[in-house]
């Protein structure tokens, strides 16, 4: 009877150790991202999470296209001002945009593909502004600006040149010092997520295990 309950101990206390040997792992993944790149790189792929080169250099060397060196541009608010960029890959972007003044004052941005202006891919219009990046900041509450947000996602594909067009919601805005933003979109999911999904299905194992325990013993007995 002894043994048995050590058994059923043992099952308890690996999972217990297993538990905290993932939270060790997600809480020194910087560390393992710097020492063991390669594994690192697995853990983000199974995870959703983009870490290669976001932009192809293009051909044309003007100042309007976003780099692997500029994700972002700071610019002065016109009526319209467009940019360019080719995505490295098939990327989820993250767009953003936000006066320098962090006035919270709303612009404008539309996405295309470079070859039809005519058909809006993405824009910020549709993303309420309390869903924005900057929600939480004092002085850009939904309440005080319940428009959309200066922020949206988009899914862009590889080798495609699209544009990113930028109009100040309002007029007075012009001659503003601006900045727009392009970043891949987080992983579907985050580190502590991936911790929780481990230790999630490490529970499904052992009740998995006590379950099957429990049957095969009524089972014996009725042999």
């Amino acid at each position: 009877m002894g043994k048995k309950n050590n058994k059923g101990k043992g099952k308890f206390f690996l999972f217990l150790i297993l538990t905290a040997l993932g939270g060790v792992f997600v809480a020194g993944f910087p560390v393992v991202e710097v020492m063991f790149p390669s594994i690192a790189e697995k853990v983000n792929d199974f995870r959703g999470y983009y870490t290669g080169p976001l932009f192809v250099s293009s051909d044309n060397d003007a100042e309007d296209y976003f780099t692997e060196e500029y994700h972002g541009f700071k610019s002065v608010m016109a009526e319209e001002q467009i940019f360019y960029f080719i995505p490295a890959a098939d990327i989820n972007f993250d767009f953003s945009g936000y006066y320098d003044d962090y006035s919270g004052n709303l612009l404008e941005i539309y996405l295309y593909k470079a070859d039809n202006m005519e058909l809006v891919i993405g824009t910020n219009l549709n993303v309420p502004y309390a869903e924005g990046r900057q929600a939480d900041a004092a002085s850009q509450r939904g309440e005080e600006y319940p428009e959309h947000a200066n922020w949206f996602n988009s899914e862009c594909k590889e080798g495609i040149l699209y544009t990113l067009k930028v109009v100040p919601k309002n007029s007075h805005d012009i001659g503003t010092d601006f900045i727009i933003r392009i970043d891949a979109a987080e992983g579907w999911i985050s580190l502590p997520g991936l911790w929780g999904l481990f230790v999630g299905i490490l529970f499904f194992l052992l009740v998995g295990s006590i379950i099957l325990r429990f049957i095969w013993s009524v089972r014996r007995k009725r042999s």
